[in-house]
């Protein structure tokens, strides 16, 4: 199967992991605004290197690999795997805000399931 390395501009999004499936939009700009339109789907992520930006992906079969500059990459996840909830007896969760301006939080919620007894 083809790779493709894929170099990001800015910082890699820390979410993104081996397994997940990167898509593309070629974008332009209207009005003051980049507009984008036909979502490609490149493949499957099989290395991050965090250091220089660079995701490598297995291509799709007859897929186009993106070669333009103004391109926007997104990616999807695994529901198979990232949509559990988290497993154990104990969590603790730490709320930070770097906002100079004073921030309140208005709701968080926490999915409780008694697994033993």
């Amino acid at each position: 199967m083809a790779t493709v390395n894929i170099t990001i501009s800015s910082s890699l999004n820390t979410s993104l992991q081996i397994g997940d499936v990167v898509y593309y939009v070629s974008t332009t700009e209207t009005s003051g605004f980049d507009v984008g339109s036909n979502m490609v789907e490149v493949g499957v992520v099989t290395a991050i290197n965090q250091s220089s930006n660079i995701v490598t992906c297995d291509i799709v079969d007859g897929s186009p690999v993106p070669t333009t500059t103004n391109t926007f990459y997104m990616f999807s996840k695994d529901n198979r795997a990232n949509m559990a909830s988290p497993l154990g007896y104990y969590a603790e969760a730490k709320f930070v805000s770097d906002s100079k301006t004073k921030s309140e939080i208005f709701a968080t919620a926490c999915d409780v399931t008694v697994s033993s007894k």
